[in-house]
């Protein structure tokens, strides 16, 4: 949060492009680690069974896990070019 701050105060967008790719860096490498341990495990065919990298199966199944996500980030992606969750809403109303 400290330096998120910092990227508020200075108003560039640079800022969180840096940001962005030294978290994503530090938070993957420090995923693949866990991951490689937890295959170690036991339980781990069960787990890999039922998650992907980050996020989990929905209901089990890829097949509406991948819908859902892509459904969700159809939203997210057409929201953010409305200009927000509000604007987007406006816009698909009926007049």
């Amino acid at each position: 949060m400290l330096y998120s701050s910092f990227g508020v105060m200075c108003q560039r967008v640079e800022v969180w492009y840096i940001y962005g790719a030294v978290w994503g860096l530090i938070f993957t490498v420090r995923m693949l680690g866990k991951e490689m341990s937890l295959s170690r495990k036991q339980n781990w065919p069960e787990y890999k069974a039922k998650t992907w990298f980050i996020v989990p199966k929905l209901y089990n199944s890829t097949a509406i896990s991948l819908v859902l996500y892509s459904i969700f980030a159809g939203v997210l992606y057409y929201s953010f070019t409305q200009g927000g969750f509000e604007k987007a809403a406006k816009s698909l109303m009926v007049k």
